[in-house]
């Protein structure tokens, strides 16, 4: 039976910013497309009158974001594996059959999510709403909710190798990627979390980009607009830290294991 490998929690960090300091001409590059319709968009929603209206788009807003940033985070995941000389590591943004193959992958994670936050909530929901009755229901519910995402996050975390994957054009089914993974998902989950600690402070500043939609302008005014640009830069951030992490995770684990002759 092989040595599991265990990945350092501070390499994975380090070197997720490291690559985006680094090539963040190229990142510039890739954002441009989507930044510039993300903006257009969110203004066009951010003015409209009508509340009911806006709550109905901020929502489809909030899915656009991830829909958009395929192109970019699986051009940011081969930037990774690939190297940035090699030719595959393309730095433009259109939907390649990668990009496919990635949102197919993308589908199945957000589908193990929901039935995994239905079944915890049923077994921690009850016990939460119990203590809420004899303390503070802000923070229980505070945090019943960081329980709950470090729980899922732990859980689902062992699937997350198919999205570099399937950026490289490979296929590989979560229960590949489970086996790939073991003795790492807490690793892992600890580096995810701490590298996206500074985009989630920013973002508790400036709110959530599709919050502030539902504020519209009579309510967020002219800061509102700047808040909107802002938040969609961090959240783009966001987006390519995390793929850093996983892309150094599937690197360590699967590309480098291959190569070594052991």
């Amino acid at each position: 039976m092989s040595e599991i490998r265990k990945i350092p929690i501070a390499k994975l960090i380090t070197d997720s910013y490291k690559i985006l300091i680094d090539n963040w001409n190229r990142y510039l590059k890739l954002l441009s497309v989507p930044f510039i319709i993300l903006i257009l968009i969110g203004l066009a929603i951010y003015f409209i009158e009508s509340e009911k209206t806006r709550n109905m788009l901020a929502i489809a807003y909030k899915w656009l974001i991830p829909v958009l940033m395929i192109p970019i985070v699986t051009s940011w995941h081969r930037l990774i594996l690939l190297g940035t000389n090699n030719k595959n590591a393309r730095i433009s943004y259109n939907y390649s059959s990668e990009d496919w193959l990635y949102f197919k992958a993308l589908i199945i994670l957000v589908i193990a999510f929901l039935i995994t936050n239905f079944l915890l909530g049923l077994l921690l929901g009850p016990i939460f709403i119990a203590l809420a009755k004899v303390t503070s229901e802000v923070i229980t519910i505070g945090i019943y909710q960081i329980i709950l995402l470090i729980i899922i996050f732990l859980i689902l975390c062992r699937f997350l190798l198919i999205l570099p994957a399937a950026a490289l054009g490979r296929k590989m089914d979560i229960a590949q990627s489970s086996l790939s993974m073991s003795g790492n998902a807490l690793r892992i989950t600890a580096a995810y979390i701490l590298a996206l600690l500074a985009p989630q402070i920013v973002l508790l500043f400036t709110g959530n980009p599709s919050v502030l939609l539902i504020s519209g302008y009579e309510s967020g005014g002219s800061l509102g607009i700047v808040l909107l640009v802002t938040s969609i830069v961090i959240m783009m951030t966001f987006y390519t830290l995390s793929v850093g992490v996983v892309s150094y995770a599937y690197k360590s684990l699967i590309l480098d294991k291959a190569d070594d002759p052991q």
